[in-house]
C-alpha cells in the first residue's frame, strides 16, 4: 500500500497529499511544481480551501468539505490517486475534468417525500375546488326537485290514451235525452255536481242543448255559460 504524504505549492501554497516516494509533483490546481512538506510539518489541510483540519475530524471547519471525499478518485490520464477538488493530476499535470472531481451529492433524508403522503396531496382538492363542487351538486338539486313539482302538479306528461279528447268541432252540440241527469266539474260519477247559487245540484232539461267541446270516457265535454263541464253519455247524444 502506497503511502500518502503532505505536499505544498511553492507557487499557491495550496497543500494536498499524494505519494510519498516522489519528492516533487504538480499542484492539482494550479500545476506548479509542490515539494514535499517537512516530517515535523504534517498538519492535516483540506484539499479545498487549505484550511487546517483538526486531527479525526470528518469535514473541513472552513468550507464543509468532506475529508472522505478524498478517496477513490484517479485521474483518467495516468489513473493516478485525485483529492477531491483537484483541477490538475499531481501525477502527470494532466488536468481532470469535472465529472472526475464533482463528488455526488448526498442525499438529504429531509428531502424525501413520503409516498403515502404524495398521494394524499394529490387526492385532497383546495377549498376553492370543493366549494365549485357543493355548488354544482346544489344547482343540479334546485333542478330535479323543479322538474318533479313540475311533472305532479301539471297534467303534461300524463298518458294520452287516459286524457285524449277527441274534439269533432265546435258547431256540434250534446243533446239532453233523460232528466235528472248531473252536470259534473270532471269526468268521473264520484265528481262534484254543478249547483245553483241556492246550493242546489243543476239538473238539465230533457232536450236541452249544450256546445260540444270533446269527450273522456264515458262522459262529454260542454260549454256551460262559459264553464266547462261534463256530463255522462247516457241518456245523451251528438248531432
Amino acid at each position: 500500500m502506497t503511502t500518502q504524504m503532505k505536499f505544498k505549492c511553492t507557487s499557491c501554497q495550496h497543500v494536498f497529499t499524494h505519494n510519498a516516494y516522489q519528492k516533487e509533483c504538480f499542484c492539482p490546481k494550479c500545476g506548479s511544481v509542490s515539494e514535499r512538506c517537512a516530517e515535523e510539518e504534517q498538519p492535516v489541510f483540506c484539499s479545498e480551501c487549505g484550511a487546517e483540519v483538526p486531527d479525526g475530524a470528518a469535514s473541513c471547519p472552513t468550507c464543509g468539505c468532506p475529508m472522505s471525499a478524498m478517496k477513490n478518485r484517479h485521474c483518467h490520464e495516468c489513473g493516478a490517486e485525485l483529492p477531491y477538488g483537484v483541477h490538475v493530476c499531481p501525477q502527470c499535470g494532466c488536468p481532470v475534468s469535472s465529472a472526475a472531481v464533482s463528488p455526488i451529492p448526498p442525499v438529504s433524508i429531509t428531502q424525501t417525500a413520503s409516498p403515502v403522503g404524495g398521494e394524499e396531496q394529490e387526492l385532497s382538492l383546495p377549498p376553492s375546488s370543493r366549494a365549485l363542487y357543493w355548488f354544482i351538486a346544489g344547482v343540479v338539486l334546485v333542478l330535479l326537485v323543479s322538474f318533479g313539482i313540475f311533472y305532479y302538479t301539471t297534467d303534461y306528461f300524463e298518458e294520452k290514451n287516459t286524457t285524449s279528447e277527441s274534439v269533432i268541432g265546435s258547431s256540434q252540440k250534446v243533446v239532453i235525452d233523460g232528466v235528472n241527469l248531473r252536470l259534473r266539474y270532471a269526468p268521473s260519477p264520484d265528481a262534484e255536481t254543478y249547483k245553483w247559487a241556492d246550493g242546489t245540484n243543476r239538473h238539465p232539461e230533457k232536450g236541452e242543448r249544450f256546445p260540444y267541446l270533446g269527450e273522456v270516457g264515458d262522459f262529454y265535454k260542454i260549454d256551460y255559460k262559459g264553464l266547462v263541464l261534463y256530463v255522462s253519455k247516457q241518456h245523451t247524444h251528438l248531432e
